[in-house]
């Protein structure tokens, strides 16, 4: 998979991959997918690969967005992906407007920023993009304060990837037992 050169852009290494996808695999079958901070759409794509319906790809770099265009194109999965090239929360309220529902939404944003923290304010305000047992997913740097969710999502479970930590927060009903 092609990725962009530089430090615009971080991709998610291929052993915290791994490990997202080994602990969502019994949910990520027929998954409507959201990548947000798409970058080279390696996780997104990841995502399709291993059985999800569909992915949306949301990124605001233009490079990017061809990039996660080429890289759909060529593993062939282009008709299940869809890109948006546009900034995290405007793409959340236009797919929100859309009457759109995810099961797993990944957010992997600039480190340093805050941003995870900004996208799990806004699915707080606006919970109905995600669907009643899905999950949010976010990743940030091993030493920085994990985004706190807020009622009515709950964090349910952290993996740590080398410099990397995965928390994974749902909604209370969800009872996160098909997790591994």
């Amino acid at each position: 998979m092609a990725t962009r050169k530089g430090t615009a852009t971080r991709p998610t290494l291929g052993r915290v991959r791994e490990t997202l996808f080994s602990t969502l695999q019994p949910q990520i079958r027929d998954a409507v997918f959201l990548d947000l901070f798409a970058g080279s759409g390696s996780v997104g794509i990841e995502a399709l690969s291993r059985g999800a319906k569909c992915a949306i790809f949301v990124e605001s770099n233009t490079f990017c967005v061809e990039l996660i265009r080429e890289n759909l194109e060529r593993t062939g999965l282009k008709e299940s992906g869809e890109i948006i090239r546009a900034s995290c929360l405007s793409a959340l309220g236009k797919l929100r407007a859309r009457g759109k529902q995810f099961d797993i939404i990944f957010s992997d944003p600039p480190y340093g920023k805050r941003l995870n923290e900004a996208v799990l304010h806004w699915l707080r305000e606006n919970g109905d993009v995600m669907n009643p047992d899905g999950l949010v997913i976010t990743q940030g740097p091993v030493g920085e304060p994990t985004a706190a969710a807020g009622e009515p999502l709950v964090l349910r479970r952290q993996r740590t990837v080398g410099s990397t930590v995965l928390s994974f927060h749902a909604l209370p009903a969800n009872d996160y037992a098909r997790l591994s």
